[in-house]
């Protein structure tokens, strides 16, 4: 199913999507500086998100705080205590969007929307949730080896072999597992480097003295 849709939008295009689709509903905002905001204004270009005025005004005032709708307002007969009082109010004002676009950037905002009509028949939260196990499985994976290869290049770095009388392993005590546990509080000579990582996920590192 996944391969269907990342033939329609583009592999990157459904990445992003599935980390956000936990919540189709959100009106996001995203400055210019965001680290999401190019790749949301991807989503727009294919069909995947809408953006600024094309969000209802409705929804783009359901995702302010009371505080904020209540600015908006400017009502100084009274303070609303609920958020759809406030903006039941703030829709009947005249010319709202226009006067709102004074204090809201609209193109700053961005909301997903649901999969086309010929993907009825995808069950979008289990294929976000597959991907987002992978993506930790890979992040593990990723870690373990720039972990070895940081204490492969401490077991090679000239400098570090000349002058090292021994090495000991370190860890987080916490989340360390009983095998790392009996590596620590011992010191390893050059002939008998300690070896780590022991195992996929290991954090474990090496110092030397």
């Amino acid at each position: 199913m996944d391969d269907e849709l990342i033939e329609e939008f583009g592999f990157e295009n459904i990445q992003t999507y599935f980390r956000f689709a936990g919540n189709l509903e959100k009106v996001r905002l995203l400055a210019s500086l965001n680290y999401n905001r190019p790749r949301f204004e991807n989503l727009v270009e294919v069909g995947l998100a809408i953006r600024g005025n094309a969000i209802p005004l409705g929804e783009i005032l359901g995702s302010l705080s009371l505080k904020e709708l209540n600015d908006i307002a400017n009502n100084p007969g009274k303070q609303f205590k609920r958020k759809n009082q406030a903006v039941e109010f703030i829709l009947a004002i005249p010319n709202i969007e226009e006067k709102m676009g004074a204090t809201i950037s609209f193109r700053e905002l961005f909301k997903l929307n649901p999969l086309p009509e010929k993907f009825s028949n995808v069950n979008l939260q289990e294929i976000a949730s597959a991907w987002s196990y992978l993506d930790e499985v890979v992040g593990v994976l990723i870690e373990t080896y720039l972990s070895g290869r940081r204490t492969a290049g401490a077991f090679h770095n000239s400098y570090v072999k000349d002058y090292t009388i021994a090495y000991e392993v370190l860890g987080n005590l916490a989340d360390m597992c009983p095998r790392a546990k009996e590596l620590i509080n011992q010191k390893y000579s050059k002939a008998a480097l300690p070896k780590v990582p022991q195992h996929i996920g290991c954090t474990c590192s090496v110092e030397w003295s």
